[in-house]
């Protein structure tokens, strides 16, 4: 779920909050983000979008090596949004995500498309 709001043609301030799910461990990523889009009101535009939260890792029930904890995530990354009418638009997406506290650090990627209403 990524809810945003325009401050201008530019610029957006995003949240977001998730669930992905993996074989042994459940990750609930949350937090806010700005998002850059570069061409505004064309129909194929880039944008460009930094985001900083929190990741809250919970083991399987099954699962007895990994611990819960909760780590700092911090996000970068880009993609397009194809504009179909003046409100309905198809965003792809292309994410770097950097888990981590004061002890060790996790890089994965995250790629995904959703469908974006304005109004």
């Amino acid at each position: 779920l990524r809810p945003s709001w325009l401050i201008d043609s530019y610029w957006a301030v995003e949240g977001f909050a998730g669930l992905a799910p993996r074989s042994e461990k459940d990750v609930f990523l949350g937090g806010m983000g700005f998002v850059l889009r570069l061409v505004p009101g064309a129909v194929i535009g880039p944008y460009a979008s930094i985001g900083l939260g929190a990741a809250y890792i919970r083991p399987k029930v099954d699962n007895y090596i990994d611990k819960e904890e909760t780590l700092m995530a911090l996000s970068a990354g880009g993609g397009l949004e194809i504009t179909f009418k003046k409100q309905i638009t198809v965003r792809l997406d292309a994410r770097n995500w950097s888990l981590f506290n004061q002890n060790h650090a996790n890089n994965g990627q995250e790629y995904s498309g959703g469908l974006a209403i304005f109004f």
